[in-house]
């Protein structure tokens, strides 16, 4: 009888925390092997070691022992948020596919603090767009008027007015 020749085909990540592969084994010279390639949460796959495929599950012909690469990334993680947060809030922090357009949006926290804009641009708006091609952090100044609160320590003898808040740098009377 022919005695059938045996190769074997190991598919692994290039990181095995960035994903997991199936497809490794013994196969039949010149038969057909599926691998597949799955990113786990918050990466992504870059291709296969071998060609230029970015299919996630794709069949081989195995001819000679053989390893196969499949390649994984991180997406990259924005952070949006505000210099204090008893000022204000920060919406848009993720992770995001390279070349992603993310909505970012500062709120004040209270009539008293006020939006100053943004670290990494001139831009005061409240919302805008940035488009994400590496790990970005953006932080949201807001400032705030502080309260000066003024009283007597007797209030037979006199009262005091001027209790209230007011901007940095600003006169009280």
């Amino acid at each position: 009888g022919d005695d059938i020749v045996e190769v074997k085909l190991t598919v692994k990540p290039n990181n095995s925390d960035y994903g997991t592969v199936t497809g490794s084994g013994h196969y039949a010279v010149g038969s057909e092997a599926t691998i597949t390639a799955t990113p786990k949460e918050n990466c992504y796959f870059t291709g296969w070691s071998d060609c230029d495929s970015k299919e996630l599950t794709r069949t081989v012909v195995v001819n000679t022992d053989s390893t196969i690469i499949a390649n994984f990334a991180k997406k990259p993680k924005l952070v949006a948020k505000p210099n204090n947060t008893s000022y204000g809030t920060v919406t848009g922090s993720g992770y995001y596919d390279v070349g992603t357009k993310v909505t970012i949006t500062a709120a004040t926290k209270g009539e008293h603090c006020y939006f100053n804009g943004w670290s990494d641009c001139n831009s005061k708006e409240l919302t805008r767009e940035v488009v994400i091609t590496s790990d970005t952090t953006i932080i949201a100044n807001f400032t705030a008027d502080l309260y000066l609160n003024v009283w007597s320590n007797n209030t037979s003898f006199g009262t005091v007015t001027g209790s209230g808040y007011y901007a940095v740098g600003s006169e009280a009377t």
